[in-house]
């Protein structure tokens, strides 16, 4: 797998330490590319073909003939497809699968003795997650 590095402050290396429970290269991942169906993915593959789309627009100003225009309608079809399918819930509403994995984590919880719960616990963050923990009022 290639290696992809950049260069940063001490402070900001600390802060990214931080920030991802020592597992740089996960948080970085995440933050960037986001899972499948993250917005954060929608909006890049929307970006990449408006860019795409302005390239050739470009190229082909000058001699903008009929066969051309229907090769660019059929990539804005292509895009507005890809709008379609960037579906969000509204502000505050989960999508079902994620109340779904709250349901299943709470229920869990419930079970799971206590030297499991930190087992488990221990693993997430070894992998690179940031471990779920309930806000008291």
């Amino acid at each position: 797998m290639p290696f992809v590095g950049f260069k940063c402050t001490d402070e900001e290396k600390a802060l990214l330490h931080q920030l991802s429970d020592g597992n740089v290269s996960g948080y970085v991942k995440r933050k960037v590319f986001g899972s499948e169906e993250s917005p954060t993915r929608h909006l890049a593959k929307i970006e990449q073909k408006l860019t795409e789309l302005s390239w050739q627009l470009d190229a082909k100003e000058k001699d903008l003939g009929s066969q051309n225009t229907a090769e660019i309608s059929e990539q804005l079809a292509e895009l507005a497809v890809i709008f379609k399918s960037a579906t969000f819930p509204p502000p505050g509403q989960m999508r079902l699968h994620e109340a779904m994995a709250v349901e299943t984590l709470l229920l869990l919880r419930s079970m799971a003795t206590p030297e499991k719960m930190k087992t488990a616990m221990l693993e997430t963050q070894r992998i690179g997650y940031k471990v779920f923990e309930a806000k008291e009022k």
